[in-house]
């Protein structure tokens, strides 16, 4: 792994250092190509594959010091290498700006994109945690007894990995869309995730779960149930 590494960066780094440096002073001869549509996409999607993979990072550590994995180094170091690439090209293209309404526009889907899937991932993980806080709450007040003891309690290998997603994804939406894509006002990707996505997507998850447990609810007092018992039945809540 070493020496595949090394003779990456060996290749790599030089070349794209090459290429960079041609770019570079081709935008202090032509200072219009910072408007280029084609510079902000590749800028956007380089800050989005940094991005993932920085919190994919993120999460494996802060899954490792929760105890739900052996120590590995990789995450480590990708952490920092990424984190280094997207903070580079954050500040580039921000120092660059976006003078036209194309180029406001790559930046636009970047962060919708990208706060949709950060919000995705945190309610996600979110919902996991509380489930397991209310499950066990459900069982102790029903008293009924975990088969496996081992799968039982808050502090399950399961509640550590969505804890972990978390706190690695919930700081990352936080920077985009209350700093990032803060005033954006006029942006139709902005009211297509606020209505679209958010509340839409939030309506749709509220009332498909309000129809499962009023089914529920039914089948219990129709007598239509395969369970014996009540708590059993109303786990399900």
């Amino acid at each position: 792994l070493l020496a595949g590494g090394l003779s990456l960066i060996v290749v790599g780094l030089p070349l794209w250092g090459f290429h960079w440096r041609l770019i570079s002073g081709h935008l202090r001869v032509l200072p219009v190509e910072k408007q280029s549509i084609l510079r902000k996409a590749y800028m956007y999607i380089v800050l989005a594959v940094a991005a993932a993979l920085a919190l994919t990072a993120a999460t494996s550590i802060l899954g490792f010091l929760f105890q739900t994995g052996s120590f590995r180094g990789y995450p480590w170091a990708a952490l920092v290498v990424w984190s280094g690439v997207w903070a580079y090209h954050w500040w580039t293209v921000s120092d660059e700006g976006h003078p036209t309404p194309e180029t406001r526009a790559v930046r636009r889907l970047y962060l919708y994109v990208v706060t949709a899937v950060l919000l995705s991932t945190s309610a996600l993980a979110l919902g996991l945690i509380i489930h397991t806080i209310f499950r066990e709450a459900y069982l102790s007040l029903t008293s009924q007894t975990v088969i496996a003891p081992t799968a039982g309690g808050l502090w399950t290998e399961p509640t550590r990995l969505a804890l972990a997603m978390l706190l690695a994804t919930a700081p990352a939406w936080v920077a985009h869309w209350l700093f990032f894509a803060r005033g954006d006002r006029e942006s139709t990707l902005r009211q297509i995730y606020l209505y679209a996505f958010a509340a839409f997507g939030g309506v749709i998850t509220v009332i498909t779960a309000t129809g499962i447990i009023v089914y529920g609810v039914l089948q219990w007092f129709i007598g239509v149930t395969g369970e014996n018992t009540a708590a059993t039945h109303f786990s399900l809540l």
